[in-house]
């Protein structure tokens, strides 16, 4: 109905996939907002390299083979992605405790392993019982940023993180150097940058194309915001010095409570700490409460929606208008912010279609100009991406949508 500039990059993608009809109906058919439970534990017939063998309880585990059917083995000139499988088997283990990857990689047992953040680097490498034959960078794979944002969303539709002030004033009260330099540090090399969301630098040329600088730590600035915020609101703040910041005449302003993805990691362990030090400065009380994704079905309008919530949000397919910009900017219950403005819903409604790239970039420009002054998000470092990878795994692909592709593996060496 209308031109998308996207399209060819999105159908190359896994949200592209087709799923065969007959198959479906021999197997429950469909039911309206109901999986297929047949799907869920076998997965279908489809043209890709491996097909699932088996699916343990809770989806703990899935075994994968390679598809005998699969057209690429008549085929010439098969490009990378497309190649035959190498490996006849592949496991993929989901839910694993920490401890759990450390060993399993340190002992051979797991080609592919994943430590929660820098600071656990040290102890996994300690527990690599072959790092007398390989250093740290010969099994460490480092992927560059991210391609989604993390983010402490503020709603704007809910007191008192709905007075624009009072959000500038959590803006600039936060230490983000200092952040990104403790959570995503290892052995002086930081893992991560600043960004200014709502595009990953994985984005060129839509991230950040007005060149706005991050929220700077000042807290004079950020006490201005709160005193400006508490006049407007009709509450008070007292400072640690004493200093009253709003209607002095007011009930002080109840503590607040950040919201976090449990089990919190130490990298978010880290980041709410440094939060909490820089709004406490301000006479802010602050508090913190785990969540699991389940809950995120109950926040469905503003009211029900907590004041702070800290999670990350990735893309499904390429296109960073649509992915990215879209689901922060507009009123959705995917983000948190509930941000609502007129100017840039008009914008939206036509800026995903535009076929012009250079118009696109102008307009995103627009949106990123008013969304910075508006600040409805935190937006907190761009986390790497990375793995570790035994010395003896070739052909591994990375590709930021899609993580890496099984059948371009093989085993080279002992």
């Amino acid at each position: 109905m209308v031109h998308y500039r996207f399209f060819l990059q999105d159908i190359a993608l896994w949200w592209g996939a087709i799923v065969d009809p007959v198959f479906v109906d021999a197997h429950g058919g469909v039911q309206a907002n109901t999986p297929n439970s047949y799907f869920d534990v076998n997965g279908g017939p489809g043209t890709g390299p491996y097909e699932i063998r088996s699916v343990g309880a809770s989806f703990s585990t899935i075994v994968l083979q390679p598809n005998p059917m699969y057209w690429g083995r008549n085929a010439n000139d098969v490009p990378t992605v497309a190649q035959v499988p190498h490996i006849p088997v592949i496991i993929v283990n989901y839910g694993l405790s920490q401890n759990t990857r450390t060993e399993d990689f340190g002992t051979n047992k797991a080609q592919i392993g994943l430590a929660d953040s820098p600071s656990l680097f040290n102890d996994f490498y300690s527990a690599y019982e072959y790092k007398q034959y390989y250093r740290f960078d010969q099994i460490f794979k480092n992927f560059g940023p991210n391609p989604g944002f993390y983010y402490l969303s503020m709603n704007t539709q809910k007191y008192p993180t709905n007075n624009v002030n009072f959000r500038l004033a959590i803006e600039h009260a936060i230490n983000y150097t200092q952040m990104l330099d403790e959570s995503l540090n290892f052995n002086g090399s930081v893992l991560g940058q600043l960004m200014v969301g709502p595009v990953s630098p994985s984005f060129s040329p839509f991230y950040n194309p007005g060149n706005l600088p991050m929220y700077s730590f000042n807290l004079k600035i950020a006490a201005n915001y709160l005193n400006l915020a508490g006049e407007q609101e009709g509450f008070s703040v007292t400072m640690p010095n004493g200093t009253i910041l709003g209607n002095v005449s007011a009930p002080a302003l109840e503590p607040l409570t950040l919201y976090y993805l449990a089990p919190e990691s130490q990298v978010t362990q880290i980041q709410l700490e440094v939060i909490q030090s820089g709004l406490s400065q301000l006479g802010l009380n602050v508090g913190f409460q785990g969540f699991t994704l389940s809950v995120l079905s109950d926040w469905t309008t503003p009211q029900a929606t907590p004041n702070f919530v800290d999670l990350e949000w990735g893309p499904d397919w390429s296109d960073p208008i649509l992915q990215l910009i879209a689901p922060a900017v507009t009123t959705t219950s995917y983000l948190q912010a509930w941000m609502n403005l007129s100017d840039v819903n008009q914008m939206m409604a036509t800026l995903p279609f535009l076929t012009n790239e250079t118009q696109q970039v102008q307009l995103v420009a627009q949106i990123y100009n008013i969304t910075y002054n508006y600040a409805p998000y935190v937006w907190l470092p761009n986390a790497y991406v990375y793995i570790f990878l035994q010395p003896y795994v070739q052909g591994f692909v990375y590709n930021i949508l899609s993580g890496y592709r099984y059948n371009t593996i093989y085993y080279s060496g002992s």
